[in-house]
């Protein structure tokens, strides 16, 4: 059998690098139904790949000068089409996100 690296074990295999080497938390949200949003992630549709009050939360605590209202235009607007992007970039280069 040939050595096969399949798309979910390159997944995991970067979640848990996330995990160790910059302490994100991982959290599965596998329903055997895939239209049930009771995942335990807080959104409301499966396809939505931000838990805004998570990120909404990070970025408070990473900028506290800046209010928490420019947050719901500004970083959930302009930024959400780019989140993973942006994430990546920021912990690889120890930077602050801000709006």
């Amino acid at each position: 059998m040939p050595n096969f690296l399949s798309e979910d074990a390159i997944e995991q295999a970067m979640v848990q690098r996330l995990q160790h080497v910059y302490s994100y938390d991982a959290l599965d949200c596998y329903t055997t139904d895939p239209a049930d949003v009771n995942d335990g992630s807080g959104c409301t549709d499966k396809r939505e790949m931000i838990f805004r009050d998570r990120l909404k939360a990070a970025a408070v605590r990473l900028n506290p000068d800046i209010s928490e209202d420019s947050y719901d235009k500004d970083l959930f607007i302009q930024k959400r089409d780019r989140v993973f992007e942006l994430t990546f970039d920021l912990a690889i280069n120890h930077r602050r996100w801000a709006p």
